[in-house]
């Protein structure tokens, strides 16, 4: 029961104090186990180091077996190794399990707070330089038709409150460069998660924050959950769905609201129809059509927003066709007017005719009287020279009927002039008349007729 400073079993020591080369390799002890038979050997051991407390005492640290690789100068050291573990498999005979390195943890009765089948740990001290720390560097490259695996963890169960296959405690990144997959062994991308189903009802990923709140959700079925809001093109977006450029799509549900068009505002009876004062008075009083909701009315459903305006669009149809049944009302209107006023215009042009061919008698008539006017002067024996300007003045002037009037004038008749003479014979008294010779005494010589009775002048007939 005493006290030793140390108790080591064996000890081997390899000191090489000079400058000169090793070729092959030092080893401070060196252990073989070699077995030449045919017969089966459950163990064979290279070395066999135990460690144990078989009393009362305790043990700060208890080491089965303990490497350690110094480096004391300046000398370079390829690869320093505390613990170097080989498993060599060297002829044909199959190898089951082969270990380079094997730790195992065993606890019957004691309490073991904490158990590590393989413990590794990077430190370092002073004012020492390291380009790269592995606390642990696994690596499998063989050239074979099985699986090969940087590190394989198998079943991890039996835990009172957790069980864990991989656990990190700290807070330093973690890098993959090939892909990860989690549920299957044949990844599809950078990062595969393989459900459990097919439906809602499971869930194949889901983020969470610190306070126990689900940010977002993936379900098996394809349903994707968001708790906030979603920015395209930009970091900032102020609402569930913030979309900074352009977009697309073959259908738009809208917070329940589905985009139709308001057909009640043809074939219902009862719904209100406005005149168009009434719009425009409620236009001029509120800025803005009576379908629609003004402006500053704060987020407003765009499903909503449309269907106001296609309401708008099919009230302003319906005042549109009243307006061009008016017109056309109006057109047939114009049209009606313009037949009539065509008739007008061709009973007009009839009767302009028709005192063309008065007129035109009238001036027949009128060279008819002047000639009848002018024999009488020759039988009378005046001179014609005298009496014509007096005629031009008898003759009253001829003016043409307006268009307002619709019937003709009468036809004068020819023997109208004639009756007319005798209102011109008193305005200017002829002189007196010379006796005319009967019939008998016409073809006598006129000096066979008296002198008195003998006229002064013979009008010619």
């Amino acid at each position: 029961m005493g006290s030793t400073g140390q108790l080591i079993g064996t000890v081997g020591y390899a000191n090489n104090s000079d400058s000169g080369t090793i070729s092959q390799s030092m080893a401070g002890g060196k252990f073989i186990s070699r077995y030449s038979g045919t017969s089966s050997v459950p163990v064979v051991m290279g070395v066999d180091a135990v460690s144990f407390n078989d009393w009362s005492g305790a043990i700060a640290n208890n080491y089965g077996v303990r490497g350690l690789a110094l480096q004391y100068d300046v000398g370079t050291i390829t690869n320093n190794m505390g613990v170097y573990g080989t498993s060599w498999d060297n002829w044909a005979g199959p190898i089951t399990n082969g270990f380079g390195v094997f730790g195992e943890i065993k606890v019957n009765k004691a309490t073991t707070q904490k158990g590590y089948a393989l413990y590794g740990k990077l430190t370092k001290t002073s004012t020492g330089v390291l380009g790269s720390g592995y606390g642990g560097y696994l690596e499998a490259n063989i050239a074979a038709t099985g699986t090969n695996y940087g590190l394989y963890i198998g079943t991890v169960a039996g835990g009172a409150i957790n069980n864990y296959s991989l656990y990190a405690s700290g807070t330093a990144r973690s890098y993959f460069a090939g892909s990860l997959s989690l549920g299957t062994t044949t990844p599809y991308a950078k990062l595969t998660v393989w459900g459990t189903g097919a439906t809602a009802a499971t869930r194949n990923l889901e983020l969470v924050n610190s306070a126990s709140t689900t940010l977002a959700r993936m379900l098996d079925d394809g349903t994707f959950y968001l708790s906030g809001n979603v920015g395209v093109g930009t970091t900032t977006p102020n609402y569930k769905l913030t979309v900074y450029g352009t977009t697309s799509a073959f259908a738009f549900i809208d917070e329940g609201v589905i985009l139709t068009a308001p057909d009640y505002v043809f074939d219902d009876p009862a719904y209100p129809r406005l005149s168009l004062d009434e719009i425009r008075a409620y236009t001029e009083a509120n800025a803005h059509l009576p379908w629609l909701t003004p402006r500053g009315s704060g987020p407003m459903s765009l499903g909503a927003r449309i269907n106001e305006v296609l309401e708008a669009l099919e009230n302003l149809f319906l005042k549109v066709f009243d307006l061009a049944k008016r017109l056309l009302t109006v057109e047939e209107k114009i049209t009606e007017q313009d037949e009539k006023l065509t008739e007008q215009d061709e009973k007009l042009t009839e009767q302009d005719e028709k005192n063309t061919e008065q007129d035109e008698k009238l001036t027949a008539q009128d060279a008819e009287i002047a000639a009848l006017k002018a024999e009488i002067r020759a039988l009378k024996g005046e001179p014609e020279a005298a009496t014509a300007p007096a005629e031009a003045t008898e003759e009253p002037p001829h003016t043409e009927p307006s268009a307002a009037e619709e019937q003709p004038e009468p036809e004068s008749d020819p023997s109208e002039g004639d009756a007319a003479e005798p209102e011109a014979a008193e305005e200017t008294p002829p002189a007196e008349p010379a006796t005319e010779p009967s019939p008998d005494t016409a073809d006598q010589p006129a000096e066979e007729q008296p002198a008195a009775e003998q006229p002064t002048a013979q009008p010619a007939l």
